[in-house]
């Protein structure tokens, strides 16, 4: 939905692999869409060696996870690409952070009790009419 793209690349068993995310960084304001072509300059590439992507330095993630544990690695491995977090535990925590806090990217968990990640989504949409 997001018109972006996942490559995942091996050497071979035992050499580990990677994967490179690619995201549209913009949406045009006439059509209010994502282009369907996405083009090198016009996305953030995020992959474990950093080779041949651009850092995330100046982007804000909002990250929502409502598993302790999990939530700190997944802060911690964006944290480690330069974008800057806002980590927290649930929808209801994060549709009160959203007034003070302006985002990029926004990661959730889908599966949280109470208000799930789809949820979450479709009140963060609303807000943005």
């Amino acid at each position: 939905m997001h018109q972006g793209k996942i490559v995942a690349h091996s050497d071979g068993d035992g050499q580990g692999t990677s994967f490179t995310v690619y995201l549209p960084l913009a949406t045009d304001k006439t059509t209010n869409k994502t282009t369907n072509d996405v083009e090198p300059d016009t996305t953030i590439g995020i992959n474990e060696n950093h080779q041949g992507s651009h850092s995330l330095e100046q982007i804000q993630v909002f990250l929502v996870e409502d598993h302790c544990d999990s939530r700190d690695s997944i802060e911690l491995l964006i944290e480690q690409t330069g974008a800057e977090v806002t980590a927290v535990a649930s929808a209801r925590e994060a549709l009160a952070c959203l007034s003070r806090t302006t985002f990029h990217i926004l990661v959730s968990d889908i599966a949280m009790p109470g208000e799930d990640g789809y949820q979450l989504i479709r009140q963060i949409r609303e807000r943005e009419i």
